[in-house]
């Protein structure tokens, strides 16, 4: 199975969760504009992270801009934030991805960081334990 990880980073911690999750996979990391469809095509598993910014994630344009080439492949998607993952605004965040992408995605929460605020939470590899035991287990 090929693997590819691709990520939207304003603040940081997502670019430090998507080299943790390419390094577990022994693979490259791209920026989202870097991605080009051809990257995407050669691959079977996608993980996609971008951060969550006052209830919206960039991946979800990500995911819709290129659901024709991702619908059939095994598609991970992480929303790092820095609210609890119960929060009002993640759950907004995440119904912002159409019902049709929702339903063929694994999808996952972990704790961001966001400078110069009282609400920064701690970007740990532990973070990433359960979607680290979901890639082990489709390996």
């Amino acid at each position: 199975m090929s693997d590819v990880v691709v990520y939207k980073s304003i603040f940081g911690a997502t670019k430090i969760y998507a080299n943790w999750v390419a390094g577990f996979l022994k693979v490259e990391a791209f920026k989202f504009g870097e991605a080009n469809k051809s990257v995407l095509s050669c691959n079977d598993r996608v993980i996609v992270l971008s951060g969550t910014y006052a209830g919206q994630m960039p991946l979800t344009k990500f995911l819709k801009d290129n659901w024709a080439i991702l619908k059939d492949k095994d598609v991970y998607v992480v929303a790092v934030g820095c609210s609890d993952k119960n929060s009002e605004g993640i759950e907004i965040a995440y119904n912002g991805i159409p019902l049709e992408i929702r339903e063929r995605i694994h999808y996952y929460n972990v704790m961001g960081a966001m400078p110069f605020s009282d609400k920064t939470g701690k970007v740990e590899k532990g973070n990433l334990k359960k979607l680290f035991d979901d890639l082990k287990v489709y390996n």
